[in-house]
């Protein structure tokens, strides 16, 4: 742009920024409404053959103004940059008087208006003089443009008017729908930012999705762990203590029947004993032992052995010469229900909540009667304070 251009200028010719002036005003370019920002390649041709068909001498017939934009943008014909380009050469005349000025345009037109000006020629010829991009005059004066100015058109400006004639044609015919390249851009903006927000609104509602199968499948894992170990809790609190009474109180009950059918036609009592082979004993649910029932009957010849493994009786005889004596003896005999039959003796103790707590209150009571030496010890204490006294009325 023409400020570029400027820095470009004052590196090269070594010039201080005070002496670059930049100008907002009577340098713009001529508005053209509603073509504006139009590709240059349609509305530049049209322009030209609109102002050297129609504009006239002095650029001033009404026709030859662009068609005005919505949106506010000046619509201008020749005559309306005129009045700004005057007051830059009465600037440039006040104070830059006695300096070379270099004026820097933003297009092509501008500068050939003033040249237009400068030299008394016809304002619908002021596009033979357009300036193309980055071309340099210098010494512009009424003698030079005379000069660089011909009789007649050249064949390119020629060719170039008769294609802007079509333009212009078709620019005119489809007023309405002319669409510049500002607009074109924001419509590509516009797709562009409608796309994204889509994708970015996809991405979310799978990312949403996937959240939630995620927190649906973790319920579903949570419930499922939850079930197994309340099914594995229900079988570790019934079924181990189901089997066990029942396998104890069978158990028991069989080999209480198996030994009273065994021995008691051999029983006799002895030293004032009944050794019936079967005593009612009553046990309790938390009280859980394993079988092993021996019946012994013992005479002047022969001694007879009754026992019971796992509720199978077997026996054994052999020859005694001790006196005729029966022995019942139960070891370790399993849980069975209230009121079962089994074998025991006078050795054995069958607990109960009673028992237990009695045993444990007086197992409580000898461990607080025992001697810790806490007596011993203190004593001690008494000896040594005592032994101190004496000791501090003898310094005395």
């Amino acid at each position: 742009n023409a400020i570029d251009t400027a820095n470009i200028v004052g590196r090269d010719l070594r010039l201080g920024r005070d002496r670059l002036v930049p100008e907002f005003f009577f340098l713009d370019p001529r508005a053209v409404g509603l073509w504006d920002n139009l590709p240059i390649s349609e509305a530049e041709s049209a322009v030209w053959a609109m102002d050297a068909d129609e504009a006239g001498p002095y650029g001033t017939n009404p026709s030859s103004r662009p068609p005005p934009n919505e949106d506010g943008t000046p619509a201008e014909t020749l005559s309306d940059q005129v009045p700004r380009l005057r007051q830059l050469l009465s600037a440039c005349e006040s104070i830059y008087s006695g300096d070379t000025v270099l004026l820097i345009f933003p297009d092509g037109t501008g500068p050939a208006l003033l040249s237009c000006l400068i030299g008394g020629i016809p304002l619908y010829r002021t596009h033979e003089l357009e300036v193309k991009a980055g071309e340099v005059r210098i010494n512009v004066n009424y003698e030079s443009v005379r000069a660089i100015m011909r009789d007649k058109p050249s064949e390119e400006y020629r060719a170039a008017i008769e294609q802007g004639r079509e333009k212009l044609k078709a620019l005119r015919a489809q007023k309405d729908m002319v669409v510049n390249v500002k607009d074109q851009r924001y419509e590509k903006e516009l797709r562009e930012e409608e796309a994204r927000v889509a994708e970015v609104g996809r991405k979310k509602a799978e990312k949403e999705e996937a959240e939630r199968l995620r927190r649906e499948e973790m319920s579903k894992k949570v419930e499922r762990e939850r079930k197994e170990k309340k099914e594995r809790d229900d079988d570790v609190d019934t079924t181990p203590i189901v089997t066990a009474l029942v396998g104890a109180g069978a158990l028991g009950v069989g080999a209480s029947f198996i030994g009273q059918d065994e021995v008691k036609d051999e029983v006799k009592e002895v030293d004032g004993v009944a050794a019936n082979g079967a005593v009612n004993a009553t046990a309790t649910s938390t009280a859980t032992t394993f079988a092993n029932s021996t019946a012994t009957v013992e005479s002047a010849k022969e001694e007879t052995t009754v026992q019971s493994i796992n509720g199978v009786p077997t026996s054994e005889s052999k020859d005694a010469s001790t006196d005729t004596g029966v022995t019942a003896t139960t070891q370790s005999a399993p849980s069975s229900p209230a009121g079962a039959d089994s074998f025991h003796d006078d050795d054995l103790i069958v607990s109960t909540s009673q028992d237990r707590l009695e045993r444990a209150e007086k197992a409580m009571q000898d461990y607080m009667e025992q001697d810790d030496g806490g007596d011993a010890w203190l004593s001690m204490l008494s000896d040594i304070m005592v032994d101190g006294a004496d000791a501090d009325e003898d310094d005395t």
